[in-house]
């Protein structure tokens, strides 16, 4: 296994709402059992592609969708690098961010993670959705898949972020 890569962070997965069952934005409120059904999917053999069918039924369209907005850093045994601002589409559950941010030269040795904040860009001040740590388990496994991989981070976000896309390059 390589010593170092190039760590990419496509985008996220969102929850259709926040965890009180409100709206990204707007007064409105998810649709009974869409969070029963979403906490269902999570439990599903494939819930990637379960979530996705959830996010893209009838019911979750019509809801006010976030503006994702964030940053990410690594962190190191020595402490945290400089920030990277994150910035996605607007009105999206899957949003994926511009650029997209990558850093190279990122340690394999277990010790390093990718440190990620996440936001909904409101008009009057940003909610926070959630933050969560991509870890070396995670880039090693995008490095053996050889492609954009969905890692699951629902359990660091209480269900408001519900997956991370990486991937990770050999150097």
């Amino acid at each position: 296994m390589p010593t170092s890569v190039r760590l990419t962070l496509h985008g996220v997965t969102i929850a259709m709402g926040k965890m009180d069952g409100s709206e990204w934005d707007g007064f409105g409120r998810i649709a009974p059992g869409q969070l029963e059904r979403l906490a269902t999917a999570l439990g599903a053999p494939n819930p990637y592609a379960e979530v996705l069918a959830i996010l893209a039924a009838p019911v979750n369209q019509a809801l006010a969708k976030p503006e994702v907005i964030g940053r990410a850093m690594l962190l190191t045994a020595a402490g945290y690098g400089p920030p990277t601002q994150l910035r996605a589409q607007r009105d999206t559950f899957t949003p994926t961010f511009s650029g997209p941010p990558s850093w190279s030269g990122v340690s394999t040795n277990g010790a390093t993670r990718l440190s990620v904040e996440v936001a909904d860009n409101d008009a009057f001040f940003p909610d926070p959705v959630g933050s969560f740590q991509i870890n070396s388990a995670d880039i090693m496994r995008a490095v053996r898949e050889g492609r954009v991989v969905q890692i699951r981070v629902d359990n660091q976000t209480s269900r408001q972020i519900l997956f991370a896309a990486i991937s990770a390059m050999p150097e």
